[in-house]
């Protein structure tokens, strides 16, 4: 197994901070002023509120996705399901941190429509999260395959 090189990394976290902008930040935003909608005491939304939100779903975006790089070599067993498979390996991650440090006591105190619509429609955001970044990777191997081929035929070598 070869080192991991730098600019790669860098690119694909970046890649994911874009990627985490809009699909967890902006998309879990708008999620959360649907699921408002539904329920009888619709919550407070912030301007402060919505930077925080939409600046952790680009930070978890960026810090996330070299994650992708390191599971890659999983991808043909998995084929098309492991973008899928990723985002939800990355919301089981940022579920584990949010109740690591965000002092969860393990009470849910909101109306069941709410808490159903969470449970079903977050987890959505994470699975396009992890579709979008796996679709970004393979795209750049296609990119990097191709290119090594047309400079093997122009210099003549065997395509290794």
């Amino acid at each position: 197994m070869g080192a991991i090189k730098a600019k790669p990394v860098l690119l694909l976290a970046l890649a994911g901070l874009v990627v985490g902008f809009v699909v967890l930040g902006l998309g879990g935003r708008i999620l959360m002023r649907l699921l408002a909608f539904i329920t009888p005491e619709s919550p407070r939304i912030t301007f402060i509120g919505t930077v925080q939100i939409i600046g952790a779903g680009a930070a978890w975006g960026g810090v996330t996705a070299p994650l992708l790089m390191a599971l890659a070599r999983w991808r043909p067993r998995f084929g098309c399901a492991f973008g899928s498979l990723f985002g939800l390996v990355v919301m089981l991650l940022a579920l584990g941190f949010f109740v690591l440090f965000s002092g969860f006591d393990g009470r849910i105190v909101a109306p069941p429509l709410f808490i159903v619509g969470t449970v079903v429609l977050f987890p959505l955001l994470f699975i396009v999260h992890g579709l979008v970044l796996d679709a970004i990777t393979r795209q750049r191997v296609v990119l990097r395959n191709n290119q090594e081929r047309r400079m093997s035929a122009h210099s003549g070598r065997p395509n290794a």
